[in-house]
């Protein structure tokens, strides 16, 4: 098999991704953040809800930083952009989606922040903008607290953005 490494690396992203601090936390301090806080999620607005900013901002840090490691994780192995574009969207689905938490995670916005951050810094502002801008209206979309109509037309053309500027890189 000639993709053993690119698999590899998918699926730490994933996993990094699933590595939930919000369910940590709340596993410490004896809360299901979940069925506790405000937004029915583990992510750092609900444990800020919760615990105070402060621990808030401690897991948006660490999430921020779970995504950029996973998108560090491909560019470090020398592997091709689009590996670490999906590494960036597997670390966002691994946090919104994680399997051992009955695939009911958070939001995903502090991941993908972090791993959009590091794509852009590495590859080019415009494309990984691009392809940050369809994560960050697809969870925007899918909250049921946020869902409007603007979310999903930004989704829409920060798609149609991603696709010309990854086809102009390649």
């Amino acid at each position: 098999m000639a993709y053993e490494k690119e698999l590899a690396v998918l699926a730490v992203a994933y996993f990094l991704g699933s590595l939930s601090p919000a369910h940590l936390l709340g596993k410490f301090k004896h809360v299901d953040v979940r069925k506790k806080g405000k937004f029915s999620n583990y992510g750092a607005s609900n444990v800020r809800s919760l615990f105070g900013w402060k621990l808030g901002v401690a897991v948006a840090a660490v999430d921020i930083l779970k995504g950029a490691a996973a998108a560090y994780l491909a560019v470090y192995l020398g592997l091709q952009p689009v590996f670490a574009y999906a590494c960036a969207a597997l670390v966002v689905i691994g946090h919104r989606f994680p399997f051992y938490l009955g695939f009911k995670g958070g939001k995903g916005v502090a991941a993908g922040s972090g791993a959009f951050l590091l794509l852009m810094l590495v590859f080019g502002t415009w494309a990984s903008l691009a392809v940050g801008l369809v994560f960050y209206g697809y969870a925007v979309a899918t909250s049921p607290r946020l869902r409007k109509r603007k979310a999903a037309v930004a989704g829409i053309l920060a798609a149609i953005l991603m696709v010309y500027f990854i086809r102009t890189a390649i």
